[in-house]
């Protein structure tokens, strides 16, 4: 959301509202989070979600995919636009696309799968070879919750059926800033707005995971670092700590061994309930952990980064 005006962002709701037609699936009750011991251990005491900057990711080629898809639904929709002002736009918004995205571009993303309730092998596989945890938090607590601290929750898109809609949104929104003055304004909002669909567009071939991303892009956001290696990670912290949101989460050991399953549960459930006593937060979600019970059998210890934390 931008900071520095609250109602400007609704400016663009034919683009936002879009949103909720890109998929056909029914949404999930819960989103889940895949992360390491030391993952899930940072989440809960700190009470925090970390939305790691887009270009130091794994698969932070994606926003080019994003990208490209927004600029030829564009480029296809020029001709039939026809308001000259709003064609004028379009233009600039076209030549935004087509311009190289710099490293100084501020998309913060945190990733979590709608997905197998939580238990999907291939996301296991992809992010949690060593165990790993799945943590989930109901979708609609936390919608509202990141929204407050200035992110967007946003479901996937796996190719570009809405892209069309989305672009004509965005120049209507641009359209109507510039209308009231505010030129600069409105190159500004349509560059983070398209930022942030482009880094919600996902290749097909990943459809299965059904990802959504919380992403930040509005605004200058209060910017912390982690390490990775020989980086520094630039990173914006997301507060969870809110009652609603604890009180029916849920949490999936990953696969180890039928061996350390039963102790494993069993220990975070036991870090739940002091941790998040220690908080003033319920500690009900701790009746609600259970083991993957997925035949997939790994070694237990550290190591393994997950998504956007």
């Amino acid at each position: 959301m931008c900071r520095c005006d609250p109602n400007c962002f609704q400016l663009f709701s034919d683009a936002i509202a879009d949103q909720k037609c890109m998929s056909e699936k029914i949404e999930p009750t819960h989103l889940y989070h895949y992360t390491t011991a030391e993952g899930l251990k940072g989440i809960v005491e700190k009470q925090e979600l970390w939305a790691t900057h887009i270009f130091y990711l794994n698969d932070w080629k994606e926003l080019w995919h994003g990208r490209g898809e927004l600029s030829k639904a564009l480029e296809e929709n020029l001709p039939a636009i026809g308001d000259d002002n709003e064609r004028r736009i379009g233009q600039e918004i076209s030549g935004l696309l087509k311009s190289s995205p710099a490293p100084s571009i501020n998309v913060f993303v945190c990733s979590f799968s709608g997905a197998q309730e939580g238990n999907d092998l291939s996301q296991w596989r992809a992010y949690c070879q060593d165990g790993g945890y799945s943590i989930g938090f109901p979708r609609d607590k936390l919608t509202v919750l990141t929204h407050e601290s200035g992110f967007v929750l946003q479901r996937c898109e796996y190719g570009s059926r809405n892209s069309n809609r989305v672009v004509t949104g965005v120049i209507k929104g641009a359209k109507y800033l510039r209308d009231h003055g505010k030129h600069d304004a409105s190159m500004k909002m349509a560059t983070e707005v398209l930022a942030m669909f482009a880094a919600t567009y996902k290749h097909p071939a990943f459809r299965a995971e059904d990802e959504w991303r919380v992403v930040h892009c509005f605004g200058i956001p209060s910017v912390e670092f982690r390490t990775r290696g020989s980086f520094l990670i630039p990173y914006v912290a997301c507060k969870i700590a809110d009652p609603s949101l604890w009180e029916d989460a849920r949490i999936v050991v990953g696969p180890s061994s039928r061996e350390t399953d039963e102790l494993r549960v069993e220990s975070v459930k036991m870090f739940l309930r002091s941790e998040l006593a220690k908080h003033g937060l319920p500690t009900t979600c701790a009746d609600n952990v259970r083991a993957s019970g997925v035949p997939y059998r790994t070694g237990v210890g550290g190591g393994f980064a997950g998504r956007g934390e």
